[in-house]
This record gives structure tokens, C-alpha cells and sequence, in this order.
């Protein structure tokens, strides 16, 4: 799939020295998970990282955020925190409710811009 096919990319981090990035089509209900690129900085108006190590590895890999696009997750709900990750917490529900919260939110602004 073309990026244009996409509607929204939300970015994770896997733990290798390279960054990823996980789309979703909404249309046909397809997500792709594949390699984030300072290409996908200009054709996207929102970088959703989980944690402060996701912006860091976007603003890397984009020469910063000079348009403001990459911001966390739970930003959008008003809190400073990072995403629970179970990979080290080993609670699921943490997470759950952390990207539950932040995608609520993050929904909510954008469909009040429209």
C-alpha cells in the first residue's frame, strides 16, 4: 500500500536502532506496520508517539518537528506521562487504559477541528 492510502500513523518503538510506524487504512480496516521516514513527516499532520523516546527517535530521524506535528499520545488527554509499556510493566490493563485514554482524547480533537 501507497502512504496515501492511509489515514492516520501512529509510531512505535520495537527496540532496534531503527524507528517504525504502525497505519491504518480505516476504510478497508488494514493496518501496516513498517518503517517511519522523514518522508512520512511531510505527507502526515499528526506523529503520535507513546513515549518520550518515540519523539526523540522521530525528531531524530526528521531533523526535529519544525511544523509541530509529533507529540505524545497522552498530551492529547493533558498529561506529561508516557504510555504504560508492558514489554517492561507487564500490565496490559495499564497500557490499555493509557492508549484507551489518549486515543479518546486524541479523537475528540480531531473531530472538534473539523
Amino acid at each position: 500500500m501507497e502512504h496515501e492510502e492511509f489515514d492516520y500513523c501512529f509510531y512505535f518503538e520495537d527496540g532496534k536502532p531503527d524507528a517504525y510506524r504502525y497505519c491504518v487504512a480505516f476504510e478497508e480496516g488494514h493496518a501496516i506496520y513498517h518503517r517511519f521516514t522523514i518522508e512520512d513527516y511531510e505527507e502526515f499532520g499528526y506523529l503520535i508517539g507513546m513515549d518520550r523516546m518515540n519523539l526523540s527517535n522521530m525528531a531524530r530521524i526528521c531533523g526535529g518537528d519544525p511544523e509541530g506535528k509529533c507529540s505524545l499520545l497522552l498530551a492529547h488527554a493533558g498529561q506529561s506521562s508516557d504510555v504504560a509499556d508492558p514489554w517492561y510493566t507487564g500490565d496490559f490493563e495499564a497500557t490499555w487504559q493509557d492508549v484507551n485514554i489518549g486515543c479518546r482524547a486524541l479523537l475528540k480533537e480531531l473531530t472538534e477541528k473539523k
